[in-house]
């Protein structure tokens, strides 16, 4: 009986060691092959991302600059079309479609949240209006951020824009946010 017992309790040692030896391999396959789902992902994202921010980035060139990056640097359909016009192309469309399948949830909500500002807006001479787009492109920025792998970051959307305009405090809702160091 004695040995029924340890041969018993020896299989029972081995099977739940085999358990656990699978488990953990079946676990560690998973969290691989979401890495390289992850992987795959980003770089997708990537192109997607510059894709869509694009013609929001050529809108805030002044006109005279746009001028001459359409005599120089472009030869292309692209380049001759304006950044609010190319918003309302099929190719765009088709990005934007392909960042909500793609996108990470919090850069599809704030794309969504920039998109329907630019839909709702008839006056794009209303400077109030425009300092809007100008606050949620830059939440869109951060979103971006995020998704690419800085979570945690502590950088605000007066942050983001420091760095690509010239004097930041001319922008009211920008001159109330805190500075990060």
């Amino acid at each position: 009986m004695e040995n029924i017992l340890a041969w018993v309790s020896a299989l029972d040692t081995t099977i739940a060691a085999l358990m656990v030896s699978g488990l953990i391999w079946r676990w560690k396959n998973h969290l691989t092959r979401r890495q390289k789902l992850r992987d795959s992902l980003r770089e997708h994202r990537i192109i997607l991302y510059k894709a869509v921010l694009d013609p929001y980035i050529r809108a805030l060139y002044p006109e005279k600059i746009r001028q001459k990056e359409r005599k120089h640097k472009y030869s292309g359909e692209k380049g001759r079309r304006e950044p609010l016009k190319e918003m309302q192309s099929t190719e765009y469309m088709l990005h934007c479609w392909n960042l909500t399948l793609l996108g990470a949830d919090d850069v599809v909500l704030a794309h969504n949240k920039l998109k329907q500002h630019f839909f709702h807006q008839r006056n794009f001479d209303d400077e109030q209006k425009n300092l809007e787009g100008v606050l949620l492109l830059g939440e869109l920025l951060l979103a971006i951020r995020r998704s690419m792998g800085n979570e945690g970051t502590k950088l605000n959307v007066r942050n983001i824009w420091e760095g690509l305009i010239r004097d930041p405090e001319t922008l009211e809702p920008l001159r109330k946010m805190r500075r990060r160091k």
